[in-house]
């Protein structure tokens, strides 16, 4: 599994420091560089900083959630070069249409946690083959 992923930069953003440190090891497995927010603010600000191919994002955390965050940067004058971004919902909503509802928001895809090795595998060659 080593290395399979080399080439991406990824943010993971969670406010449960737990699912952040068990997300980057995963990550880093893969061959992935890796680089951590706590809440949908710090990606921005993060975002605004440098270029990911990937964020993972959680939906519920404090200041300002994944939705939101997602939106911003779909939407924002600030982020138009960074808009198409790969954005891929990690989150505990696992009820019948959540997963619609993050597609709508501009999600590319959706986990729910916990999220093994292989279905974070999988999202992720087959959104960042696109």
């Amino acid at each position: 599994m080593q290395n399979v992923l080399s080439s991406y930069r990824i943010m993971v953003v969670d406010d449960d420091p737990v699912t952040r440190l068990a997300t980057r090891r995963m990550l880093e497995k893969f061959g992935c560089e890796v680089s951590l927010a706590e809440d949908g603010e710090q990606a921005l600000e993060m975002l605004g900083k440098s270029d990911v191919h990937c964020i993972i994002m959680d939906i519920q955390m404090p200041r300002m959630d994944g939705v939101t965050a997602t939106r911003k940067i779909r939407s924002s004058p600030e982020f138009k070069d960074k808009s198409d971004v790969c954005i891929i919902a990690m989150t505990a909503y696992a009820m019948r249409g959540d997963r619609d509802r993050f597609i709508a928001a501009g999600m590319d895809d959706y986990l729910s946690k916990p999220v093994d090795n292989s279905a974070l595998l999988f999202v992720l060659q087959k959104n960042l083959a696109k």
